[in-house]
């Protein structure tokens, strides 16, 4: 049986994994120069892509386990919090904000199984609905935004409440738990288990499907046919190739209509770990457009990171001098946050992605029509998983597809 995989982040490799395994004859195809997709160490060893592991992370944790590597605990407390010039520690925050995040929680847990026949309605206007202070208002957003990578009001409510029942009945301190080992680390893990070998900077532009999957690239090359087709791709990019016979209506719809955020991640290096001395781990949330960072050291090397999202990353990445806006708004915080580097990676920009991660858009999208086989196509990543957004749910893809294609195709 013969199988071509597009797309090596972490959905593409770990179905290629797991199809080598069970004697598939695998080919992998990735428009990059490199395997990983949105995993990725920078040249100068920082991390570009996703790095959270949530506690539940089974797949995750399983993968690195099974590759040799060991996750790197975090703590994500005493984190600052700094609004409208306050600046206080997570055991000083205001008690009204955790009262109206309690509130949210609550009504959030309630709905999630039965959410609202309103399907236009948005993450924004349910936080406005269910916090009663100023200070709560902005600490919702704060926390949602980031954790959405898009701003709450082009977050649809439905989507949102059907993806909140993975933080039910978590044990305190699963979120964020661990954080990669390095992200190059793990994906050339990952491409040493393969007996194949990767075909790179090959960008997909067509797909005949009538008798197999014969593929044809942007540069003219055509490959196949084969048995089974992998598409571990964006929707943004999955949405530009041609499909022979075309795709169900229903399918490409969904695929025009599933988002990706607007975040872009910024790296720093210090020559000391400044926050240490101001109490505070390295986990910042923030009222102006760096609005979130973590620490994000490794060995010797202080390092914090931050995620921009929504309209401030588009305003941030339009503006003259981005590293100027960033650095400023650090010494806005602490005058002693003087980065002796800063590194900013565009996601927004990024070709082959156009957006770090999907969400659940207003008139939220049926993940299922998106993970639907069509024919010898079969659909992986994150964004047709119920671990939407994150690398455990492009795992979780990429298991789905593996059984599809073993337990549908010829004989092995």
């Amino acid at each position: 049986m013969k199988v071509a995989i597009v797309g090596l982040g972490a959905a593409g490799l770990r179905a290629a994994m797991l199809l080598e395994r069970q004697g598939v004859d695998i080919t992998l195809f990735d428009a990059r120069s490199r395997g990983g997709g949105r995993l990725c160490t920078t040249d100068q060893g920082d991390e570009g892509g996703a790095e959270w592991i949530d506690g539940d992370h089974v797949r995750c944790l399983s993968l690195l386990e099974g590759l040799g590597l060991s996750p790197i605990p975090d703590a994500n407390e005493p984190y600052l919090v700094a609004y409208k010039g306050e600046r206080l520690l997570s055991a000083e925050l205001w008690p009204e904000a955790l009262e109206d995040a309690g509130r949210v929680h609550e009504e959030a847990a309630a709905l999630c199984y039965d959410p609202p026949p309103a399907a236009d309605a948005t993450l924004s206007s349910f936080l406005d609905r269910h916090c009663r202070s100023e200070r709560g208002r902005w600490w919702n957003e704060a926390q949602w935004r980031s954790d959405e990578g898009e701003d709450t009001n082009r977050i649809g409510l439905n989507g949102w409440l059907a993806g909140y029942r993975h933080y039910l009945g978590r044990p305190e301190g699963t979120m964020s738990a661990y954080r990669f080992p390095g992200a190059n680390a793990v994906t050339d893990a990952m491409l040493a288990r393969l007996n194949a070998k990767p075909n790179l900077s090959h960008s997909l532009a067509r797909v005949a499907s009538e008798s197999g999957s014969t593929l044809e690239f942007a540069s003219g090359e055509t490959s196949g046919p084969y048995d089974a087709l992998v598409l571990a791709i964006p929707p943004p990019c999955l949405g530009q190739i041609a499909f022979e016979p075309e795709l169900p209506p229903e399918t490409a719809a969904a695929i025009r209509r599933c988002p990706m955020g607007r975040t872009i991640k910024v790296s720093f290096e210090f020559a000391e770990p400044f926050w240490e001395d101001e109490g505070w781990h390295g986990h910042m949330f923030t009222d102006g457009p760096l609005q979130q960072t973590w620490n994000s050291s490794i060995g010797r090397r202080h390092l914090l990171s931050a995620y921009i999202c929504g309209n401030d990353a588009e305003s941030v990445v339009r503006s003259p001098d981005p590293i100027a806006i960033v650095r400023g708004e650090l010494l806005r915080i602490s005058a002693r946050a003087r980065p002796v580097r800063a590194v900013l990676h565009d996601w927004i920009s990024d070709p082959w992605s156009r957006g770090a991660f999907s969400y659940t858009p207003v008139n939220p999208v049926d993940r299922s029509v998106l993970a639907a086989r069509e024919g010898s196509i079969h659909f992986a990543g994150e964004h047709t998983a119920s671990w939407m957004g994150f690398v455990e749910g492009a795992l979780e893809s990429a298991e789905r597809v593996a059984a599809e294609i073993t337990r549908t195709g010829p004989a092995l």
